[in-house]
């Protein structure tokens, strides 16, 4: 599943455009002598830097976790999927993949292991059933 990997690589390099961007206004303020704004702007960008750092420790390491779930609902590029501890889950597809999911099939989600982005989605082999 390309797709996802391209949609984590697109986020980390809008996450990075965004940073050097909020950057520049920072030092303009800075200039400008606006401490308030200064302060303000260092709390909210921080979680954004430490979720690129996340994003970007992911897609170097490649470590990642499974997650089996069963399918619950679909729509048009969105499936709602049931996952082991009971709460839903939605995940959004291609479109031209859509028709390859049936409502109660079992899948194999591969997540990357910090910020839970899905990377690849398989048909589990043991087919529909319980989850374990």
């Amino acid at each position: 599943m390309k797709s996802f990997k391209k949609s984590i690589l697109w986020l980390l390099i809008s996450s990075i455009v965004f940073t050097i961007t909020s950057g520049t206004q920072l030092i303009s303020n800075i200039y400008n002598d606006r401490i308030g704004f200064i302060i303000l702007f260092l709390i909210f960008t921080s979680g954004l830097l430490y979720f690129s750092l996340l994003m970007i420790i992911d897609l170097i390491t490649k470590e990642t976790k499974l997650m089996k779930v069963i399918i619950v609902e679909t729509d048009n590029e969105i499936i709602k999927v049931l996952r082991a501890n009971g709460k839903k889950r939605k995940i959004r597809i291609p479109i031209n993949e859509i028709n390859k999911y049936e409502i109660d099939q079992e899948l194999m989600l591969t997540l990357t292991k910090r910020t839970g982005q899905i990377i690849e989605i398989s048909v589990s082999d043991s087919g529909s059933g319980s989850i374990v």
